[in-house]
């Protein structure tokens, strides 16, 4: 029988008093390889992860269902349940967790521009990515913004006419 891995966020009927009271909420789940965390802004909020065998996906999240709201977490409500096979759960663990920056110089080579001209469009234009990173001394943009960004745009060429 397959091994399933179930995500669930949760609402707690009552939040805890402290997130320490998280163990008491998930020690039944233990044989089930459980980890679960607490949203630091609202302790209503949780998110538990089961490792649980089943024959398929929707046995799987039957299971972690009736697990879930069963027991300590009775009237706890489910918000969102993933459920992944096992070379699922290795790629998403694998993937990486912060997408793919680029600066200005690698958008100018995407544009086939130079890159004060790619520094002028991203004050211009309004089109342009936004910056998904400021270090301080250098801004970095999504990879795949910028591509979109740099394969759709519409240069015109020359000076502004005058009348």
């Amino acid at each position: 029988m397959p091994t399933w891995y179930t995500h669930t966020h949760l609402t707690l009927p009552i939040p805890l008093a402290e997130d320490s009271q998280l163990l008491e909420l998930t020690e039944h789940l233990t044989s089930f390889g459980v980890s679960a965390s607490v949203a630091p802004d609202n302790l209503a909020q949780i998110t538990i992860s089961l490792a649980i065998q089943a024959n398929d996906h929707l046995d799987a999240a039957t299971q972690a269902t009736t697990l879930q709201s069963t027991g300590p977490l009775t009237g706890a409500q489910i918000t969102t349940l993933t459920v992944r096979t096992e070379q699922d759960m290795e790629d998403y663990l694998n993937a990486p967790s912060i997408p793919e920056l680029v600066g200005l110089t690698d958008i100018a080579g995407m544009a086939g521009v130079s890159r004060q001209r790619v520094r002028d469009l991203s004050i211009k234009d309004p089109a342009f990515p936004p910056v998904a990173v400021n270090t301080g001394t250098m801004s970095l943009y999504l990879k795949a913004s910028a591509e979109h960004w740099a394969a759709s745009r519409h240069p015109t060429t020359g000076r502004p006419k005058t009348l």
